[in-house]
């Protein structure tokens, strides 16, 4: 391809990508509490794609991430999805469509696949335009990768393929054309396995059924008060230390009795 018609196809995804913003929408809205999910999100960075060590690339997403609130709050690591002369993408990721179940989403909150399989089925629900800081990327990723998550021009050859992020059919990870690897081009990062925030509910319950939870306090104190409303601040402070709890919502009480008042009182369980 001649190096006239490359910056041309190059400056049409700058100019596209340019024009994106989004705003960050973490968790996504769409999960219920306890539903696994994973982001994926492009490179604010932009690098060579001249090494062949896949842990190289792992290893720059990473720091991108955890150098984002946003994304270092999921509290997981990120790999490259990207391959290398010697791994694929979808090993690298640990993205097998016959993994089942676990969906992808953007930083913005929106579906990019249901699961695995659709992500490497050519086509996504949507583009993958929204980097680690929130806002839209003017160059597109060093990819490596073909539709099925296998390697094709990979990193660490001299030619390198690249995705298109303003794309749901298979160019956003195959798009034409591959480059030379002494380019400077983002890339696209992975985050691990997560979880919607908040407990799931008990499974053996139907939609909307009430419940309540019972546990057992992490920190110890002694039992001098005779406050019942010591021991309730007590637990309810325990409680917002553990973030799925703390999302619940929800008020907290001692399953304990003071000389004033019962346990049964307290907790408001009344069996009659």
């Amino acid at each position: 391809m001649k190096l006239r018609k490359l910056t041309s196809l190059l400056s049409a995804a700058l100019a596209v990508a340019a024009t994106t913003s989004a705003q960050i929408n973490l968790p996504p809205p769409d999960l219920n509490p306890g539903d696994p999910y994973r982001i994926i999100f492009i490179t604010d960075g932009n690098w060579e794609g001249t090494s062949a060590d896949i842990a190289f690339y792992n290893g720059l997403v990473d720091a991108e991430a955890q150098a984002a609130p946003a994304l270092a709050n999921l509290g997981t690591s990120f790999t490259a999805v990207a391959s290398t002369l010697t791994v694929d993408a979808v090993d690298n990721t640990q993205t097998s469509p016959s993994i089942p179940g676990i969906p992808v989403y953007g930083i913005d909150g929106v579906r990019v696949a249901d699961d695995y399989a659709q992500l490497w089925s050519g086509s996504v629900q949507s583009p993958i335009r929204v980097t680690s800081s929130g806002g839209g990327q003017p160059a597109v990723p060093f990819t490596g990768t073909g539709c099925d998550g296998t390697k094709l021009g990979p990193l660490g050859g001299a030619s390198v393929r690249l995705g298109n992020h303003g794309r749901t059919n298979c160019a956003w990870i195959d798009w034409t054309p591959s480059i030379s690897a002494t380019y400077t081009q983002s890339l696209y990062g992975i985050s691990g396995v997560v979880r919607a925030p908040g407990l799931a509910p008990p499974p053996d319950l139907n939609p909307g059924d009430p419940y309540r939870l019972v546990f057992v306090t992490d920190s110890v104190r002694d039992a001098t008060s005779t406050d019942i409303a010591d021991y309730n601040a007590f637990v309810t402070t325990d409680a917002n230390n553990v973030e799925d709890l703390r999302s619940m919502n929800t008020t907290w009480s001692a399953i304990a009795s003071s000389e004033a008042v019962s346990a049964l009182d307290n907790t408001g369980t009344h069996y009659s």
